[in-house]
């Protein structure tokens, strides 16, 4: 529990015939230290002769600490000050159950919120179908159809064309 904790790695369950309380072998420890880490063999394997370097030098620099009870103390006892890794651990396994399933409070919310859907078109208003496509007025088409100029294909309809929908919609 404490390398998990000052490492932040998860370590296998034992297995269903072994011991619950056992403490982990150094090759589940050196596995999930690689794969965390990403260190990794050609193999796609995780490189436990890189790991056992960071942690041997972890262990030399004062990072994991290793003590054993005096003779006379009961070491169940002695260990007892660790248990707050354990609360810690429970703390982290319960946030990180949250964030991966959510709550079911916010699924039902989310689900079942009312979604409002927007269409965004760029383009100019087209008489026969009555439908706008853009923010130039009904009045301001009409009359620029209606007059008369020199070249009355001409519409110069594409003031905003080159405008770009994340700008116009972004307010």
């Amino acid at each position: 529990m404490i390398l998990e904790s000052v490492y932040g790695i998860s370590l296998p369950a034992p297995g269903e015939g072994e011991n619950a309380m056992r403490p982990p072998t150094p090759h589940e420890l050196l596995t999930a230290y690689g794969f965390i880490r990403g260190f990794m063999t050609v193999h796609g394997e995780a490189d436990v002769a890189r790991s056992s370097r960071y942690i041997l030098k972890d262990f030399v620099n004062g990072k994991l600490r290793y003590c054993c009870p005096p003779p006379e103390v009961n070491p169940v006892l002695f260990q007892d000050q660790f248990n707050e890794y354990k609360i810690r651990k429970i703390k982290f396994e319960q946030k990180l159950m949250e964030k991966m399933h959510g709550k079911k409070d916010n699924i039902d919310e989310d689900f079942f919120a009312e979604k409002l859907s927007k269409v965004h078109l760029k383009g100019r208003v087209v008489p026969a179908s009555g439908m706008k496509l853009s923010n130039i007025a009904d009045s301001e088409i009409e009359g620029q159809m209606n007059k008369t100029s020199k070249k009355p294909w001409k519409r110069h309809f594409n003031k905003h064309k080159k405008e770009k929908l994340r700008r116009i919609y972004d307010k």
